[in-house]
């Protein structure tokens, strides 16, 4: 996007990320913000992802239980472990 330039409506959904991150200073961002003045269809679409963001910052945080991690370990440990394909090869013969 070079300034001047007209900015298509998939070019302005590229930006989208640099608006909601907060950094407005971008300049694909200020190209984009002119094209959502005029586009109903963008505008709307950046509506949609900030409320998608809302929502997601309100759920609940949840945590993992305290032995979830002892758990993974030791399930870990007991599974087989798979051989490898080139088997007892010695690979510095197939250099």
């Amino acid at each position: 996007m070079k300034e001047g330039i007209l900015v298509t409506c998939e070019e302005a959904k590229q930006t989208l990320h640099f608006h909601l991150d907060g950094d407005d200073h971008h300049p694909h961002v200020k190209l984009a913000h002119h094209h959502r003045v005029t586009c109903a269809h963008c505008e709307a679409h950046l509506d949609q992802l900030k409320e998608v963001e809302r929502e997601l910052r309100s759920m609940v945080q949840l945590s993992a239980p305290c032995s979830l991690h002892e758990r993974i370990m030791k399930r870990v440990q007991s599974t087989p472990q798979k051989r490898p394909l080139y088997g007892s090869v010695d690979r510095g013969k197939l250099m």
